[in-house]
């Protein structure tokens, strides 16, 4: 392990931005057993010749953006489909959000961008060659990217003000870069072998990644405090502690399937982009490898995890980009309710609350059953309310009056069986 200091003046993208030049050259398309899975595909098809993706993210107005690292452009991929581009820089790669805006690095062009959701953008320039390979957000409110060629890590704050920190390594070639759970950024160094930490104060800190031929490249930082990085020329997942101590490894289930990028899903699971079987593997934290996903086409890329659960996979050699539905079961949480009622009259009453973890869950999206108490059931309806949350209303009749035990069963379609079953009551009076 090495440590350096740090000097100051430039600033980004992703490991991945040579992937999509990579499978554009490729000329083999390697089988994958995957199974399908309950999946929906939606594939765009950039509109342009010779589009060529390259990184994504969901910007702050809801719309997935990906960079063109080919025609020097950003898309724009609205919810409804609609797709349009701006013009940007040279070879845009890599792309983070934050304080409201996309900033993006420009690998071929040697700056960052800051890039508006109106398509405005803003550019901050490097030094000649530098070739920033990956960008993220850091702990501190700037956002931290890495040199490919200068083996420098920098630092931009959001009113562009430029520092760089320089590797001991020559030719480490830095790529991907991210925040870890112990307050540092993490990068990976593909031309060295190596996994690198630098604090916020610019103090780095170098560890050699075991292998006989380490390429490591993604880094996801895990729920229970740790790393895990994808080693590319090994085909495994490994996890590293934040004391760089590498813990355990977890091997793909498809041999020289190249997994090139890495994303932690909603659901709490790795999603990984394995290159050459085109599939897309879910990993749970203590390595064990559950749904596969395949991609038609093979040469599957970057990745990333939308708020709605949704993954985007890009295929930079094919000009598009899929977003592939998991259809993820959230979870249902619901309460009681008491409400009062008259005897030989009509209650229109709500008779449950509840709240869905999906963020774009709609009131038809759910079917429930009410039992009354009194040997009835029936169908109930749903409302959104202002705070975002549900209720259920329901409307009966009760002949006598009494308190009544009444059973409310809701399923949103999605898996099998009922997502809340709750107790609510009846006061029925004269």
């Amino acid at each position: 392990m090495r440590e350096a200091g740090g000097h100051a003046e430039t600033a980004c993208m992703r490991n991945r931005s040579l992937l999509p030049l990579i499978a554009a050259l490729a000329l083999l398309v390697f089988g994958a057993t995957a199974a399908s899975a309950s999946q929906r595909l939606t594939t765009y098809t950039l509109p342009a010749e010779f589009a060529l993706p390259n990184d994504m993210t969901v910007g702050p107005d809801g719309a997935t953006w990906v960079t063109d690292s080919s025609l020097g452009r950003i898309w724009r991929i609205a919810p409804s489909g609609k797709i349009r581009s701006y013009e940007l820089g040279q070879m845009p790669g890599a792309v983070a959000v934050a304080d409201g805006s996309l900033w993006v690095a420009d690998s071929g062009g040697d700056a960052i961008h800051r890039v508006e959701t109106d398509g405005s953008s803003v550019s901050y320039p490097l030094d000649a060659d530098s070739f920033p390979t990956s960008i993220a957000p850091g702990p501190d409110g700037a956002l931290w990217f890495t040199e490919g060629r200068d083996d420098e890590i920098g630092r931009i704050t959001l009113d562009g003000e430029i520092t760089e920190y320089p590797l001991d390594t020559v030719d480490a070639f830095a790529g991907d870069i991210v925040a870890g759970p112990d307050g540092n950024l993490w990068f990976s160094e593909a031309g060295s072998g190596e996994l690198g930490r630098i604090t916020t104060a610019g103090v780095i800190t170098e560890y050699d990644v075991p292998g006989d031929d380490p390429l490591p490249g993604a880094i996801v930082s895990g729920p229970d405090g740790a790393l895990y990085v994808a080693e590319r020329n090994d085909n495994v997942i490994s996890r590293v502690t934040t004391d760089g101590v590498f813990t355990d490894e977890y091997a793909l289930p498809r041999e020289n399937t190249d997994p090139v990028s890495m994303v932690k899903g909603v659901d709490g699971a790795l999603y990984i982009s394995e290159f050459m079987g085109g599939v897309v593997s879910r990993m749970t934290f203590d390595g064990t490898f559950t749904n596969a996903y395949r991609i038609p086409g093979a040469f599957n890329d970057t990745i990333i995890s939308a708020p709605d659960g949704a993954l985007w996979v890009g295929q930079g050699s094919r000009g598009r980009v899929s977003r592939l539905d998991l259809r993820l079961d959230y979870p249902v949480a619901a309460q009681g309710t008491t409400f009062q009622a008259r005897a030989g009259k009509t209650v229109d009453a709500v008779v449950a609350t509840f709240t869905d973890g999906d963020p774009d869950a709609r009131v038809r999206d759910y079917d429930v059953t009410i039992n009354w108490g009194d040997g009835d059931q029936s169908y109930g309806s749903v409302q959104r309310k202002a705070d975002g949350s549900f209720a259920v209303r329901g409307v009966h009749r009760y002949a006598k009056q009494g308190s009544r035990k009444v059973v409310v069963r809701i399923t949103d379609g999605v898996g099998k069986g009922i997502d809340a079953k709750v107790t609510s009551y009846a006061i029925v009076t004269r």
